[in-house]
């Protein structure tokens, strides 16, 4: 019986297309006679193309230095299995170009070479130039945009008992979670009951988590007591656009102490009162006693005079308080708010601190350093680890005065 097929495969060639799709071509050969090859052969062939290729690349590497980015394509006259070699690019997480260029915003400034000029050490001193060179940052109820150091921080703490969010001051966490037994803070002029003044969650929280970003108000008492006033819906206005869009708090739960002014006010005293003990307790002679008002003048490089009488009885015709370095006259209640004292070259701060600490904190402060606070007078020294108390005595100051009446 005939065969009605070809005895002989025709070979089909599967190729892709522009789109690629598979498709099929038939190859017709005219000379059937193909060559074969044997192993031996082809080992060779292969062998051969690695070595052209070890070759050319070493023969690149060490004509430029560089690797190039080109593709290389080898003859193909060399060999009928020649491949196409790819070169990668170095990658970014490695290139230490990319890198630098990525951190050099972190990376931490050196240290200026060569000794500070005499004007550098003389900012160093200063703490207003300090307290200007603090960031800038916007009061979210009067929408003054100054710098850092003149407003007061806020953050969301969450309780870790209850979870409630409360707004509270950044200003010292060590105050914050270790209030007084129990005490009202001095001075209670809109007259809001002593019951809430106590110690509750929001100042006995042991580690408290901020959850979102801080928000400022300007560091004066008038500014917080208006914000207490406030109703609920006036008080989410201050709240800025990210809290809003923040989905782990709600502002309509967060809690803002009615007393937030007299609780500020009572931080900052304890602050001003701890750096005064700290500095009182150093062996180096940062606070000098003075027992009359003549022996200030006596000592040198004075950065502010402390005013520390309690006693109502004193007469206005002290020489004390006559004295015609004096620019004011001192009345029975002491220097008001915002006074300088001129010694020798220039003016000096002059802060009531019977007025700023209250009796129960000046009172506490003299039995621990009697030797130093228990004068009527005292000075404290200008050198740079009295800057921090001189911060704190001004912010106390501008948190406390208005209209030239301590608060």
């Amino acid at each position: 019986m005939r065969k009605c097929f070809p005895t002989r495969r025709i070979p089909i060639l599967r190729s892709w297309d522009h789109r690629g799709l598979r498709t099929l071509r038939r190859i017709v050969s005219r000379n059937p006679a193909v060559k074969q090859l044997s192993n031996a052969e082809l080992l060779e062939i292969i062998h051969q193309d690695k070595e052209n290729a070890t070759s050319t690349a070493t023969a690149q590497t060490n004509s430029d230095g560089l690797d190039s980015q080109k593709d290389d394509f080898l003859p193909q006259a060399a060999s009928p299995l020649a491949t196409r070699i790819h070169r990668l690019p170095q990658s970014p997480l490695t290139d230490p170009g990319l890198v630098a260029a990525r951190i050099r915003h972190r990376a931490v400034k050196p240290l200026p070479s060569g000794d500070p000029s005499p004007f550098q050490l003389k900012l160093q001193k200063n703490p207003y130039a300090i307290a200007l060179a603090t960031p800038p940052r916007l009061c979210v109820l009067t929408g003054l945009r100054l710098p850092s150091y003149f407003q007061i921080p806020f953050g969301v703490s969450t309780h870790p008992k209850t979870g409630a969010p409360w707004h509270l001051p950044k200003l010292s966490t060590q105050v914050v979670s270790n209030p007084s037994d129990g005490k009202i803070p001095n001075g209670n002029p809109e007259g809001i009951p002593p019951s809430f003044l106590e110690p509750d969650a929001s100042t006995t929280m042991e580690s408290p988590m901020r959850t979102l970003s801080s928000t400022h108000f300007l560091a004066t008492r008038q500014v917080l007591a208006h914000v207490s006033s406030l109703t609920p819906p006036h008080y989410n206005r201050l709240m800025p656009y990210r809290w809003r869009q923040d989905p782990s708090v709600r502002l309509s739960e967060i809690v803002w102490r009615e007393d937030m002014d007299i609780f500020v006010l009572e931080i900052l005293r304890r602050n001003v009162s701890e750096t005064l003990s700290y500095l009182a307790s150093r062996p180096a002679a940062y606070i000098a006693s003075c027992k009359s008002y003549d022996n200030i003048d006596k000592h040198g490089q004075v950065a502010a005079v402390l005013w520390l009488r309690q006693d109502a009885e004193i007469s206005i015709h002290d020489k004390s308080s006559t004295s015609d370095a004096t620019p004011f006259n001192v009345r029975e209640t002491g220097p008001p708010p915002y006074a300088m004292h001129y010694h020798r070259t220039r003016y000096v701060p002059y802060y009531n601190l019977a007025a700023l600490l209250g009796p129960s904190q000046l009172n506490a402060l003299q039995e621990s350093q009697p030797d130093h606070y228990g004068d009527q007078f005292a000075v404290i020294k200008l050198k740079r680890t009295t800057v921090k108390v001189q911060l704190e005595l001004w912010k106390l100051l501008g948190y406390t005065a208005q209209d030239r009446v301590y608060g």
